[in-house]
C-alpha cells in the first residue's frame, strides 16, 4: 500500500477548481455588466461625461435655490425629488431616442405640425401661469406648446440636413427655411426672444451641416432687413392701437428696442431704486455681484429667496452667485463643449 503523504507527512497540492469557477463566474458577470452599459451609454464619452457633470450641478443648484418652495409647502425633499424624477425621466428619453435609428426621425414632422396646431389653439385655449398665456392643461398637466415646437423643429431640421446629397439641397434648404418661419414666427406673437433663439439655434444647425454658406448669407440679410423693416412699422403704429388686442404686445418690444438703442445716465436715486419694473433684473444683478469671482457655495445664496423664478428662468444668476464668476464661466464652457463636440461629430 501506498501511502500519498510524502515522507513528511504532508498532503499533496490540490487545486482549488470551485474557486476558480467562481473567480470566472465573477468576471463574467461584471463583463456581461460592463457590455450592457457599454451597449446602453454607446456614443460619445465626452458628451456623456458632460450631460453626467451639468446633471449633477442641476441637483445641487435646484435644492438650494426652491428654498422659498420648501417653506411654502413645508416639504424638505418634494422639489429635489420632483427635479431628480424629472432627470430620471429625462435620461430615460435621452436612452430611448438614443437607440432608435435615425431614419424613424422622418416623423418629428408629425410631432411639429401637432405642436403647430397647438400654438394656433393656445391664445384661445391656454392658461395664463405667471402671466403668460403660453400654456395648456391637459388631462391635469400643463405644457407650454413651444417647447414641442422647438424640440421636434430642430430634430426635423436636423433629420432634413441628413438627407442632403448634392442634389437636393435647394430644395431640403427651402423647406427648412419654410419651418423655421412658420414656427418661430408663431412664437414670436407671444415670446419674440424664444423665437429669436430657437431661428439661430436652427440656423446654427444649419451652418454645422453644411449647408452653403452663400444661402446661409442670403438668410442673413433677409433677416436683417426684415427687422430693420419691423422697427420701422413699429415707430409709425400709433400707441393707442397698441393698447390692447393683437396688437399689444408691439409696445412690449418696441419698449424694448427703445430701451437697448437708447441708454441714458440714471440718477443715484433712480439707479439704487427697485422698482417693481426693475425687480427680478435688479436682484439678478444683486446675486452676481453677492458671488464674486469665487461664490458664496451651494446652499449659502440670498437671493434665492427674492428672485420669484430663481430655480427656473433665474437659475443662472444663483449659480453665480453660489458658485462664483469661475463656476458661471465652467458651466458656460460645458455648453461650448457640447457644441463644439457635436459639430465634430456631424462634420
Amino acid at each position: 500500500m501506498f501511502n500519498d503523504n510524502d515522507q513528511w507527512g504532508r498532503e499533496p497540492f490540490q487545486s482549488n477548481d470551485g474557486a476558480d469557477e467562481v473567480h470566472q463566474e465573477a468576471l463574467q458577470a461584471n463583463s456581461s455588466v460592463g457590455d450592457f452599459l457599454r451597449k446602453i451609454f454607446k456614443g460619445d464619452k465626452v458628451i456623456w461625461s458632460v450631460f453626467i457633470i451639468l446633471c449633477v450641478i442641476s441637483l445641487v443648484e435646484i435644492f438650494s435655490a426652491t428654498s422659498t418652495i420648501v417653506y411654502r409647502q413645508q416639504n424638505q425633499w418634494g422639489p429635489i425629488l420632483r427635479h431628480t424624477m424629472f432627470l430620471i425621466g429625462g435620461v430615460g428619453v435621452i436612452l430611448l431616442i438614443h437607440n432608435i435609428p435615425y431614419r424613424y426621425f422622418s416623423s418629428l414632422i408629425f410631432v411639429l405640425l401637432a405642436a403647430i396646431a397647438l400654438l394656433l389653439l393656445t391664445p384661445f385655449i391656454g392658461t395664463s401661469i405667471n402671466n403668460a398665456d403660453r400654456w395648456i392643461s391637459i388631462m391635469g398637466f400643463t405644457i407650454q406648446p413651444s417647447e414641442i415646437a422647438k424640440i421636434s423643429l430642430m430634430g426635423t431640421i436636423a433629420f432634413l440636413l441628413s438627407k442632403q446629397n448634392g442634389q437636393n439641397d435647394g430644395l431640403l434648404f427651402k423647406w427648412m427655411i419654410g419651418l423655421m418661419v412658420a414656427v418661430c414666427g408663431i412664437i414670436a406673437i407671444d415670446n419674440l426672444s424664444t423665437a429669436m433663439l430657437l431661428f439661430m439655434v436652427c440656423y446654427l444647425l444649419m451652418f454645422i451641416g453644411n449647408v452653403k454658406f452663400l444661402r446661409l448669407l442670403k438668410v442673413a440679410g433677409v433677416l436683417i432687413l426684415f427687422v430693420l423693416m419691423f422697427v420701422l412699422v413699429m415707430n409709425v403704429i400709433p400707441e393707442k392701437w397698441t393698447e390692447s388686442g393683437p396688437l399689444d404686445r408691439l409696445s412690449t418690444w418696441k419698449n424694448r428696442i427703445t430701451h437697448f438703442g437708447q441708454s441714458r445716465e440714471l440718477s443715484e436715486e433712480e439707479y439704487f431704486t427697485i422698482t417693481d419694473e426693475n425687480y427680478q433684473v435688479a436682484h439678478a444683478k444683486i446675486a452676481i455681484a453677492n458671488g464674486g469671482v469665487l461664490g458664496v457655495f451651494p446652499g449659502n445664496s440670498t437671493e434665492r429667496d427674492f428672485l420669484p423664478q430663481a430655480y427656473s428662468d433665474f437659475i443662472y444668476a444663483i449659480i453665480i452667485e453660489e458658485m462664483g464668476l469661475i463656476g458661471g464661466i465652467f458651466v458656460l464652457l460645458l455648453y461650448v463643449i457640447i457644441l463644439i463636440r457635436s459639430g465634430m461629430i456631424a462634420r
